[in-house]
């Protein structure tokens, strides 16, 4: 439990997470304090790199119902984010926490619209009291558990004299993760030390293996542009993960359609700047699916001398489609394009996005069902 009384400005996250606020809006709250309150939230926001294929933020509203005033799925920028947050209307009900969380869960469904693997799931709760008795009241442990079983963090602030420490540690998994202030005006101060949790809490993993990675970037026609785009930041976000700067780690890339072109080579490797650049500059084709042209140039130009591939440490390959092989006279089969890598004892994995894929397709590029990943959407 933590009673913070300074300010602590805080830099912008580097790392990506979905960060939902619910915001009280009960009669206890004066217009005075509730505009105190939307000023937190704006500051915590504007710690996040809200953007496409980085971090994405949603607003619960609640009193006696709770509301979303904005989902994650939605095309949300900072400055409209704002906007909203100073539109929100002061309710006057009760204080419901328990349908603020269960409105929580289902915006975090595990639907593939909206849920992004691997990304840290953040719920943010304020309040200034107590959880309002009533009839149909969830109990607050009974209401988190769907919360907690997906893995969303949630962060309890209570806002003055009258909340109910112990509610929020039921709420809270740790008692790290409930804060406190004395007053309203006390409040903006927190924001400094909440918002450092919660980039922490947004940091990507580094992963401490020595690799040499190979991305496969789907440039056809049924992508299209926008998604095209959102295809590369997914590819830029694995890749931070990664131990690029140490060089423990080196990230090669290809982009392919109805041909196959290498973008970086892991000779071409210097560090993770030169992969994000690398990333940028990908050119989009928007032709046909060869898939078979992809894995040949890897095998040739990446897994091989001339790509530079350390044989000494762990090679994967990640191929990403939202298609199936394009059918042409000289195209050759899955099995025969995959050989010269599994007889390198190149690890794959294949991404399919979308529901135009050829699961048995894939499955023939990978050794085992659980190298086929499937995603929805973009």
């Amino acid at each position: 439990m933590l009673f913070i009384f300074q300010f602590q400005a805080f830099k912008q996250c580097d790392g990506i997470a979905d960060v939902v606020f619910a915001v009280h809006s009960s009669g206890s709250l004066t217009p005075t304090n509730y505009r105190k309150e939307k000023e937190f939230v704006k500051r915590v926001a504007a710690t996040l790199n809200i953007a496409p294929g980085r971090s994405r933020i949603a607003v619960i509203l609640y009193s006696n119902f709770a509301t979303a005033a904005v989902r994650l799925d939605e095309r949300t920028t900072l400055a409209s984010f704002n906007t909203l947050v100073d539109g929100l209307p002061l309710e006057r009900g009760v204080t419901r926490i328990d349908r603020a969380l269960k409105l929580a869960r289902s915006i975090f469904d595990s639907n593939g619209a909206v849920t992004r693997r691997g990304v840290p799931k953040i719920f943010i709760l304020l309040t200034d009291g107590k959880q309002t008795v009533a009839r149909d009241a969830t109990k607050l442990a009974e209401a988190a558990r769907p919360l907690h079983e997906v893995d969303v963090r949630i962060l309890a602030v209570g806002m003055g004299s009258n909340v109910d420490v112990n509610e929020l540690r039921t709420v809270a998994v740790d008692n790290e993760d409930v804060f406190l202030v004395p007053s309203f005006d006390t409040l903006v101060s927190l924001s400094g030390s909440l918002s450092k949790i919660m980039c922490e809490a947004a940091k990507p993993p580094v992963c401490s293996q020595a690799m040499d990675v190979a991305f496969l970037v789907d440039a056809s026609g049924s992508v299209g542009a926008a998604n095209f785009a959102k295809q590369k930041e997914f590819i830029k976000a694995v890749a931070r993960t990664f131990n690029l700067r140490g060089g423990l780690a080196r990230a090669g890339s290809l982009v392919y359609s109805d041909m196959a072109t290498v973008q970086q080579s892991f000779n071409n490797c210097n560090g993770t700047h030169s992969v994000m650049q690398a990333m940028d500059h990908i050119p989009y084709y928007g032709r046909t699916t060869r898939i078979d042209r992809a894995l040949s140039l890897a095998n040739t130009e990446l897994f091989s001398a001339t790509g530079g591939v350390r044989s000494y440490v762990a090679n994967t390959l990640l191929l990403l489609t939202d298609g199936r092989q394009t059918p042409a006279p000289d195209s050759i089969s899955m099995e025969r394009a995959v050989k010269p890598l599994k007889d390198k004892r190149v690890a794959r994995i294949a991404l399919g996005i979308g529901d135009q894929i050829n699961p048995s397709e894939l499955r023939r590029v990978v050794d085992g069902d659980d190298d086929v990943v499937r995603v929805d959407s973009f």
